[in-house]
């Protein structure tokens, strides 16, 4: 959990703010994270994006990052799997470069992202951890969402997320923006879907964009 410095008030921070951006590299938690905010926030436009427009300047953010090493991974996990195939094997460098290619674009939109002095940061981790922290975390930077906290939790729980996911076929839902196969686990362990002598060069590479981003994150880039 990283909360930027505000040079505003939680009171006043959404207060002539239609709407709220979330955003995050795919399979951060950033689905989660979406449908928190429009349970909690019902009031105000909840946009889900990948990417950074100029319009979102100014806007407050609440964005996901998670280890560079299980968002490949459980990417590709859900891709494979969405094609009805079964999800083994190891990954081809071709698709490690076009992530990697992706990753480097990421990187620059959340560069842009935190030049806005209204914007919180969460790990991936502390959702598995502990749900309520999430929520007490969101209202420490929005403020107080004045709805039932358990039943947001209860809808954004794993079971309920399945459970939709599991009646959709092949589009995502549009209220919820969740998938067929959206659950994976926690820890992805990256390791086994990539051949021994290719492990070391692929976690060199994304340990630099998770230090990367951090930085970016930090204000430091």
């Amino acid at each position: 959990m990283i909360i930027r410095p505000l040079k505003t008030t939680q009171q006043t921070l959404l207060k002539g703010m239609s709407e709220i951006i979330q955003y995050g590299v795919p399979r951060s938690g950033s689905t989660l994270i979406y449908n928190m905010l429009r349970l909690m926030y019902p009031y105000h436009k909840v946009i889900k994006t990948h990417e950074f427009k100029q319009e979102y300047a100014g806007k407050p953010f609440v964005n996901t990052f998670r280890d560079f090493k299980q968002t490949l991974v459980s990417h590709k996990r859900l891709t494979v799997l969405k094609k009805g195939k079964q999800f083994r094997g190891y990954l081809h460098m071709n698709t490690i470069n076009s992530f990697i290619d992706y990753y480097e674009k990421h990187l620059k939109y959340s560069y842009q992202f935190n030049k806005n002095e209204h914007g919180l940061w969460l790990d991936y981790r502390q959702f598995s951890e502990s749900p309520v922290s999430v929520v007490e975390t969101i209202e420490e930077y929005l403020g107080n969402s004045r709805v039932n906290i358990d039943e947001v939790i209860e809808l954004c729980s794993k079971d309920n997320v399945r459970a939709i996911s599991e009646k959709l076929e092949d589009d995502q839902d549009e209220k919820t923006k969740i998938q067929p196969y959206h659950i994976s686990p926690d820890s992805v362990h990256w390791q086994r879907y990539l051949k021994p002598e290719t492990q070391g060069l692929y976690e060199q590479r994304m340990n630099i964009f998770n230090a990367d981003l951090q930085r970016i994150i930090r204000g430091g880039l």
